[in-house]
């Protein structure tokens, strides 16, 4: 069912049919657990981008993000951006940013190792770093910091850096730019343990 699903979410999105997409986050929602996190992607990418705001589907999306490492959810760091985005443009529409900022904690302790252990294309290097940018003001209450404080933030953040430097010579103006944006906002926030990564990938994107 998840893959029918998942697969199903983005051409209704693209097609307009908004009532066929609720349904599908209707009936989603309560099976999550049984899902891949693909299709969890696709289906919260698909609704957000649609202007649908389902909070029963985005709070059990962010439940799941949040167990994402943990869990090993999430076989891609492609699959990883697009939920993470997706969330962070949905807080306030369905899910309370404490929701959010949880699972993005989760989705980056999930996404460090992908990309110590592997080589991802350089497109979703580059929307993984504008997703987590994108992530910075949010807070945890319990921590009273904000996201770009947390361990698992930095790391994911400074990995992610790390690897953008290895194909900025091949990178597209968007992936660029997307880096260059995400990055300057990381540099001037995270912890000087974290700036000579963040400082050296700025200078590769403008040389």
């Amino acid at each position: 069912l998840g893959p029918i699903l998942g697969m199903a979410a983005a051409p209704l999105a693209r097609a307009g049919h908004k009532d066929l997409l609720s349904l599908v986050c209707a009936h989603a929602a309560s099976r999550l657990p049984h899902f891949a996190g693909r299709e969890v992607a696709e289906i919260a990418s698909a609704a957000v981008k649609a202007g649908l705001a389902e909070p029963r589907f985005l709070k059990a999306c962010a439940t799941f993000c949040a167990a994402a490492h943990s869990k090993g959810s999430f076989g891609s760091v492609r699959d990883i951006a697009m939920v993470m985005l997706a969330l962070v443009r949905a807080r306030g529409a369905g899910c309370r940013a404490e929701e959010v900022a949880r699972a993005v904690e989760g989705l980056a302790a999930a996404v460090a190792p992908m990309l110590s252990q592997s080589s991802p294309p350089p497109r979703d290097v580059a929307e993984l770093i504008h997703a987590l940018a994108q992530s910075f003001e949010l807070q945890l209450v319990a921590t009273e910091a904000p996201l770009y404080a947390r361990p698992s933030v930095e790391e994911a953040m400074c990995v992610a850096a790390e690897q953008a430097r290895r194909f900025m010579h091949r990178s597209s103006a968007r992936d660029a730019a997307m880096i260059a944006g995400g990055v300057a906002a990381a540099e001037i926030r995270m912890a000087r343990s974290c700036q000579g990564v963040l400082r050296a990938c700025l200078v590769d994107v403008v040389g």
